[in-house]
């Protein structure tokens, strides 16, 4: 994924071994593992597999160390802009038959709902929590899939409702916001 100058500069300051590996999970009903059990999609932007713990608050699987199979991917950042909803066009190679299949199903399915992407980075010297968390629920739109490559877009849900401050400050707990 194209990343800002100054993160740039922060990654190159890493510790010398230390590498950041971008996941993404894919969250769908019809998604199932091996066993036949629901299960989402998990991609590691590598070229082998990362077993990695995910976050306590995951919608699925929370807390539980799973496999990120390893599927090359692209991705960029949305054009930010008054009055512009985000969305990041990304593109995952090399994806296999069984990979597409459930993607194809999941949009066959009836009734129709969305497939959900989390994107999430984890740092190889500690993978037993992620480093990053998209801070957005992401909708996939726009899907098209062929053999050997999936193409997608990644819409924030709701961004104009995200709560960046957490805390609700209050005139009674706060009498010093107004003067």
């Amino acid at each position: 994924m194209s990343v800002t100058k100054a993160l740039e500069e922060a990654r190159a300051c890493a510790p010398t071994g230390q590498v950041i590996l971008e996941t993404m999970t894919l969250y769908h009903p019809a998604f199932v593992d091996g066993a036949g059990q629901a299960s989402p999609l998990f991609i590691v932007n590598d070229d082998e597999p990362l077993l990695a713990t995910l976050e306590a608050s995951a919608p699925q699987m929370g807390g539980q160390t799973v496999t990120f199979l390893p599927i090359p991917f692209r991705g960029t950042r949305p054009a930010m802009g008054p009055g512009k909803v985000p969305v990041f066009s990304f593109e995952l190679d090399n994806i296999g038959d069984e990979f597409a299949d459930q993607i194809e199903l999941s949009l066959q399915a009836v009734p129709r709902q969305p497939i959900y992407c989390t994107v999430r980075e984890y740092l190889s010297d500690n993978l037993t929590a992620p480093s990053y968390i998209s801070p957005y629920k992401q909708t996939l739109t726009d899907i098209t899939v062929t053999p050997t490559k999936i193409n997608a877009q990644a819409q924030t849900t709701d961004s104009s409702n995200v709560v960046f401050l957490r805390s609700v400050y209050t005139l009674k707990q706060f009498p010093g916001l107004i003067r």
